[in-house]
């Protein structure tokens, strides 16, 4: 009986035992299921919400991009107000969708990710130090509502400058790398330059130059207006699809995954050809900036083009659009000898007058140096990095050298004799349409002001408020004309936001353009570098306007959204 108890004890003791370890198990296998379910529904989630504030974003910038380019109410009337208030209509809804998802969609446990997303970047605080500066220049110009609105200019004012800053920080925040946007960008480009190349015909397809005086129709082209404004906005266009082009011709032939995706059999051929169009576009616009911005793109693209086979190749195929472009037009004026336009009055233009000269050979250079450049098929070329040194080495030397002849013509030096480009280094009042007075009146104008305004400025959208006060009847007597702003971008911040203002705006944007290029990211974030760089060197003949400078922001905004992925990704 002792035996059979101790039996019985032992199989009760192993049933005890086993019962234990499968509820164990058991357990461990739901409590494993449980948590793979929450972690699941929670990443889930997760997701839902960042494709929803992608999608808003998506959304806003198709608007800006192809829709903010055509929107006029009365043609080239009002065309700055008309712009400004899009903007502020379509930003606000943005803003406002994006902060009703922030508040009813985002789950609790995923405000970390937010915070994490939401995190300023080193070239964010230059933005904000320049906000700061505007708005104690605002205070220091006695005349707070005027500044704030930019009614005394352009409507650059305060509020569209916070709005700049703020549309930057979210669509760099929430907006995934996809190519929709600039293939929708570029279709913008492209229709126009169409429009812009037709009104240089006289063509005026849609009949807004009908409804401006024939001495003025001259001044205006596609659907942004004045010359200078349309080239500066082509300019964005060319540089994105020049670095598009660059970045097919860098990616395998089958095609690339991931964020700058693309089948490279039609982009190989789209991008180029949206190039051509444009630059086709800067010759007939008739504007010197043109030849600034498109010598500023030649001038970055080494610098991550040549360090491949397949980069040379795009490199030397967006010169050869240049140059075909160049001769194309040199021919349509030659076939029509009686359009009221002066051929001197460009650079570009004048430069297709001489396109049977050099055109052949360069064309026979150029391809000649693709092919020898596609015997590389694993993408590879070892003398890249020293090639880029030369070029750059060189481009400090003619840095040197037009910096020596600038110096020399404001010392009397005479260069009018010297064919083509010689005008543009005779410095008087007349020189650049009346630039070389507003320059040197700007400059003088400047040392004048207190030590406060120096540093803060006069408040935004006051130069002509200032020149008005100072200069207004001497400016008459030289120019005929009054002048609201200098006509140089980086004279118009220096006076109205001061030396801190001036040097952290234009910090921020190169530091962000350096930034993307050094890292080496290709596709999107670099053909917005080029971009923007293009424009860069415009502005220094140009007017800051919304039309153009609300889609640098949002071009700004995409260039930065890869570090803000990359950075996700590393936490």
């Amino acid at each position: 009986m002792h035996i059979l108890r101790t039996f019985d004890q032992k199989v009760l003791s192993a049933k005890m035992t086993s019962y234990t370890m499968q509820h164990t198990e058991g357990k461990e296998v739901i409590m494993k299921t449980l948590n793979n379910f929450l972690f699941q529904d929670r990443d889930l989630a997760h997701d839902i919400y960042l494709r929803s504030l992608h999608r808003i974003t998506q959304v806003y910038l198709f608007l800006m991009l192809l829709v903010f380019p055509f929107y006029s109410t009365n043609c080239y009337f009002h065309i700055l107000r008309d712009r400004r208030n899009f903007f502020l209509c379509v930003t606000g809804v943005y803003l406002s969708g994006l902060l009703l998802t922030l508040l009813c969609r985002i789950p609790r446990e995923e405000r970390g990710v937010i915070r994490q997303r939401c995190r300023l970047m080193k070239t964010d605080w230059l933005l904000l130090i320049f906000l700061c500066s505007a708005t104690v220049g605002m205070i220091l110009s006695g005349n707070v509502k005027a500044v704030f609105l930019g009614t005394d200019g352009r409507y650059q004012g305060l509020l569209m400058w916070v709005l700049y800053g703020i549309t930057y920080f979210c669509v760099s925040r929430f907006w995934h790398m996809n190519l929709v946007p600039a293939h929708l960008f570029l279709l913008g480009g492209v229709i126009s330059s169409i429009w812009g190349i037709t009104d240089f015909f006289g063509m005026d397809i849609f009949g807004w130059l009908s409804r401006v005086k024939p001495e003025q129709q001259t001044m205006f082209s596609s659907s942004y207006g004045n010359i200078n404004t349309y080239t500066a906005a082509i300019l964005l266009v060319a540089g994105v699809s020049a670095g598009m082009t660059v970045f097919a011709g860098t990616m395998p032939r089958k095609g690339a995954d991931g964020a700058g995706s693309c089948h490279n059999t039609c982009s190989r051929i789209l991008y180029p050809a949206v190039f051509f169009v444009s630059v086709l576009a800067l010759i007939y616009g008739r504007s010197d900036n043109a030849a600034l911005g498109l010598m500023m793109l030649f001038l970055v693209l080494p610098y991550w083009s040549w360090r491949t086979s397949g980069g040379l190749q795009a490199y030397c195929m967006l010169l050869e659009c240049v140059v075909v472009a160049l001769s194309c037009s040199g021919l349509s004026l030659s076939a029509c000898p009686d359009l009221p336009v002066d051929v001197t009055s460009s650079i570009l233009l004048n430069l297709s007058q001489f396109h049977s000269y050099y055109s052949l050979p360069i064309l026979l250079f150029l391809t000649f140096l693709m092919y020898w450049s596609s015997r590389h098929e694993d993408g590879s070329w070892k003398y890249g990095s020293l090639c880029v040194r030369i070029f750059y080495c060189l481009i400090v030397c003619l840095t040197l050298t037009g910096a020596g002849l600038i110096a020399m013509a404001f010392a009397g030096r005479d260069f009018s004799s010297v064919p083509m480009i010689g005008r543009y280094f005779v410095m008087t009042d007349a020189w650049g349409a009346h630039r070389g007075y507003i320059w040197r009146a700007a400059l003088e104008e400047y040392r004048h002001l207190n030590w406060l305004q120096k540093c803060f400025g006069t408040g935004l959208e006051t130069f002509g408020n200032l020149m008005r006060s100072t200069r207004y009847e001497d400016m008459i007597r030289s120019t005929g004309v009054f002048f609201d702003s200098p006509h140089n971008e980086f004279l118009q911040y220096l006076i109205t936001a001061g030396f801190i203002g001036f040097c952290t705006l234009f910090v921020w944007i190169l530091s962000c353009c350096v930034q993307v290029l050094r890292s080496g990211k290709i596709g999107i974030p670099s053909a917005c570098a080029d971009g923007i760089l293009a424009y860069f060197a415009a502005s220094f003949v140009n007017i800051s306007v919304p039309i153009t400078q609300a889609i640098v922001i949002v071009l700004m905004g995409m260039m930065m959204a890869s570090y803000v992925d990359t950075e996700e990704k590393a936490s």
